[in-house]
Formats: structure tokens, sequence, C-alpha cells
């Protein structure tokens, strides 16, 4: 029954991926590869086959206990990307169990009054309800869990539906058939609202409409202010469809590939040349513009299971991302070699993340000058001046960034670990969050010293943090003198 469940559900999602193809919808067709990618997982497979096999528990229950080691496992994690991997994990345990148990879901509006407007409120959304963006009636989702950055979040956006998520206790205070008013944008949420409240929102939706035309007109302006100080906007991406969703919006260029999703999801590290097409693939849809590609930042709360390394007591000041490479030197030599065999078919930069002194910055340009003249070596071709950069994202890198500004062609601040550093303080922790906050004096220091730095010595300095796209904060560092700042692609034209 298990196997027939795998079967049926790997059918659905390619046949929902070719009816994304069709519609040029690539954002909705990768969703639907990732849960195929879930569903075909040896490790989730095996684990579910051995306790109905040697167990003796039913398909449902051996399906619902192993999933659920792997969701708490990725939910425990820092990481915004990984969190949402235990949303798309819980999503596809739904679906296989429904198909296990012969349920299906099928919304019916045909008690609802207000026909041609309706608000869903659910307890929390998955990416396979994206199918509820289809239907026309659908104008709004509200849920008790998730957060902006889930799957089905931005894909309802890109579909122009408002969404607000994370409302504990909205089940108990909403009856169907309430009117609604919800804001995407602010997260408020009106509870049979008066007449005047409705007048209000009816205006303010108007002028978001006119707004959002008015950002579009944007798309091919210089950033630059009014004084005439231009900076580079630029985005994060995680694989080829995120750099397409870059070119939508305008972006310059690709401030942060993260590497580290091509590790994931998969039992064997992948080759040379698998990595190679992806750098290829990512550098000609960005058609010559640059291409920041961090290497692996793995460790912390990014664990990958075929590298097999050490629980450690504190992983986040332990052995990860640049520490781990220069002692695994095959390992991440295989990445240098495919990032820079792939070069030439754009613009690419090396970024090397988590540097704490000039010795690793040292070590590490060694090892990619030999890289390069091994390729050189058996004739393959290497674009001649790869710049590389570092990461700025621990207190040491800030107070020594005059001396590593001599040994690297940029600087990148990654403000999400760089603050927590800064100030000794988990941002997922609430008892100490209030120290988490970027207005702070110490890190504010932090910022101006490291920018200062890196003028002094003729090289830029981007930012890729989630602070990038905060457009409260853009004056802040526009003051600061910052020239690049690189977020992810739908808060590129606001902040332009």
């Amino acid at each position: 029954r298990f196997d027939e469940a795998r079967k049926t559900l790997i059918s659905r999602l390619k046949l929902q991926q070719h009816k994304a193809d069709e519609n040029g919808d690539t954002e909705r067709k990768d969703v639907f590869v990732a849960h195929e990618l879930i569903v075909d997982d040896p490790e989730l497979i095996q684990s579910v086959r051995k306790k109905i096999i040697e167990h003796k528990y039913c398909a449902e229950w051996a399906l619902n206990g192993v999933f659920d080691i792997f969701i708490n496992m990725m939910e425990r994690m820092e990481d915004e990307y990984l969190k949402q991997r235990a949303v798309d994990i819980r999503d596809v345990k739904r679906q296989m169990i429904k198909i296990l148990m012969g349920r299906e879901d099928r919304l019916d509006f045909s008690n609802v009054s207000n026909k041609g407007s309706v608000i869903v409120v659910g307890r929390e959304f998955s990416p396979s309800d994206i199918a509820l963006t289809e239907i026309e009636d659908v104008k709004g989702f509200l849920s008790e869990i998730g957060t902006a950055t889930t799957h089905f979040s931005i894909l309802a956006k890109i579909s122009g539906i408002a969404t607000v998520a994370k409302v504990d206790g909205i089940l108990e205070l909403i009856k169907h058939g309430d009117l609604l008013i919800i804001d995407g944008s602010t997260g408020e949420i009106c509870i049979n609202p008066s007449q005047k409240e409705i007048e209000k929102y009816k205006k303010k939706q108007e002028e978001e409409v006119v707004f959002n035309k008015e950002l579009f007109k944007l798309l091919h302006e210089p950033s630059v202010t009014r004084d005439g100080y231009k900076v580079d906007l630029i985005g994060n991406i995680a694989g080829v469809a995120d750099a397409n969703s870059l070119n939508d919006y305008g972006a310059e260029g690709v401030g942060l590939f993260r590497t580290e999703f091509i590790y994931m999801d998969r039992q064997v590290e992948p080759t040379e040349d698998e990595q190679y097409e992806i750098y290829k693939s990512v550098l000609e849809a960005m058609k010559g513009k640059p291409v920041v590609i961090r290497t692996l930042d793995v460790g912390g709360d990014k664990e990958i299971k075929y590298l097999n390394m050490q629980k450690e007591d504190n992983p986040f000041l332990g052995y990860r991302a640049i520490r781990f490479c220069l002692n695994e030197l095959d390992f991440f030599k295989r990445q240098i070699r495919a990032i820079l065999r792939a070069s030439q078919f754009g613009h690419a930069k090396i970024m090397i993340p988590m540097i704490s002194t000039v010795e690793e910055i040292l070590e590490t340009r060694s090892i990619i000058n030999q890289c390069k003249q091994e390729l050189i070596n058996i004739g393959i071709e290497v674009e001649n001046n790869v710049e590389v950069g570092i990461m700025i994202e621990v207190p040491s890198a800030g107070l020594i960034s005059d001396l590593l500004a001599e040994e690297v062609d940029f600087f990148s601040i990654g403000t999400n670990d760089l603050i927590q550093y800064t100030m000794s303080a988990d941002r997922m922790n609430k008892n100490v969050s209030y120290l988490y906050h970027p207005y702070h004096p110490a890190f504010i220091r932090m910022l101006k010293m490291v920018i200062d730095n890196a003028h002094e010595k003729g090289i830029k300095v981007a930012m890729c943090g989630e602070l990038a796209g905060d457009v409260d904060f853009i004056p802040v560092l526009i003051g600061l003198g910052l020239d690049e700042f690189s977020m992810n692609a739908n808060s590129l034209l606001k902040s332009k």
C-alpha cells in the first residue's frame, strides 16, 4: 500500500509539473519537483519500509512516525530556507496519508454568500494547496501557522493573493460566513468590519494597485539616490529558478548564490560535473551580470548527513563553512574547479563564508590558484580574473577588516549572523530577542568600520543578509556608504 501510494503521488506531481511547464510557471514547477525528490528519497523510503516489514506497523503509522523525525529536525534549524523543507516534508506526508486513507480535499463554495470574493482560513497552508490560488473566487489566505517565506506564501503573493500567516487562535475567532478584511502587506485583520473600515480598506486597495504599477515603471531605472549616489541592487538565490525571478524584477546581478542547496536533499555528494552544469546554467541565465557564488556553508544549522560531521555542543561556533572545507581539500577543490570551469559562461565571483583570520583567506586563495593551474594544465579554459571575496559575519572579521581588505576583491556582510554574534543573542530565542536588532550602536559601529576599511583599500562592500531589503534601514546603510544591496527578488523594486 505504501509503494502504491508513492507511485500515485509521483504520477500526480509529474502531471502538476507538466501543467506548470505549459503555463511557463517555473516557481510552481519547482515546488512539485521538490516534492517528488522527497517522495523518492531513499532514506525516507527505507525507514518507512523497515517499520512496516520489521515492526508490523500499518503504512499510515510508519509513514507518519518516520516523516515526523525529519520534520522535527528541520524545524529546529535556524536557517529559514531549511525550515521551509519541514513544510514541504509535512505536506508530502499529508498527501501520502490521504492517498492511503482514500480521503481527498474538496473545498465547497456552494454555501458561500459572497461569491467572487472568498478568504480561506486554515491552520496551515502547504505548497500542494497552491491549487487554491487557481480558484477565481479566492482572494486571500489566513492561517495560524506559517511565515511569509514559505513556498505557499511566496507563490500566493506571485498570484496576487493577500496572505497573512502565524495568527494565533484565529480559527477560534472567525466563524464561517464572517466578513473579513486582511492586509497582506501589514498583517492587519478586520473581522466583521464597520462600513467606515470597509471604505478605508477599499481606498487602500485601489492605492495598492496604482503603487504596484508604479513600481514596475522603475524596472529599468538606475538605482541612484536623488543626490547622485549610485548603488547596485542585486539578489539572493538558491538555484536557476531564483535567477530567472531576479531578471524579472530588474536585478543587476546575484549577490549570494547559496550553493549548500546543491548538496542537500541527496544521499551522496554532487559530482564536479553536476555542480559545473548548475553554475553554468545560473551564469547563462544572468546573461553577463555578476554572480557571487558562495562556497559550501555547511555546519551550524545546515546538516548534510553523508559528510559525517560529528555532533558538536555549539555548532554555530564550531566546525563549519570554510573551517570544514579547508580540512577536506579534495571535497573543497571539486567545488572550486566546478566554479572555475563554469566561469567562462558569465561573470562569476567566488565568496568564502565564515572567515575569521587572514590565514584562512591566504590558504583559500592558494587552493583556488592551484585549481586554476590544474585546469589550465589539462586544457580547460578558465576565466582569467575571477574575483574572490569574503563574508563578514563574525566580529573578528569586522575588527581586522582593514587587513582582510588587502587580500580580497570584495566584502559581503552577512547581517543575520553578524548581529547575533556581535550581541551574543540567538535570534530565535524569544528571551533575548530584545538584543537582536540592527540599531544597536555596537552593530552600527561594526558596519561603519567594515565599510570604511574596505573603501580605504579600494574594494566594494555588499550586504546579503535580510537587512539589505529592509526599506526602513536602507537610509542608514546608504549613509554608511554601502555599495551593493542583495535581497530576495520580491524586495527589489520596493527597495529601488
